[in-house]
């Protein structure tokens, strides 16, 4: 599994939304996730039980690390 962004969203009801974005590149900067993230609140198209997101609350950049232990 390769890196991936949680990008958390305040709620309408004061709930938090979280969407996860696969394949993410760490190169990205700061000013690009606000950016994106104000492009998914201001299109309105994600809301659940909670309502439509209304606020960027926390973005995080998820990687993994694979060592391999030898048991044979």
């Amino acid at each position: 599994m390769g890196p991936h962004f949680l990008l958390s969203f305040g709620t309408a009801s004061g709930r938090t939304r979280t969407l996860r974005v696969n394949n993410a590149s760490d190169t990205v900067t700061d000013t690009l996730v606000r950016s994106a993230m104000d492009a998914v609140i201001t299109s309105q198209a994600v809301a659940g039980t909670g309502g439509r997101v209304e606020s960027r609350r926390r973005a995080i950049l998820v990687t993994t690390q694979v060592t391999p232990i030898p048991v044979v």
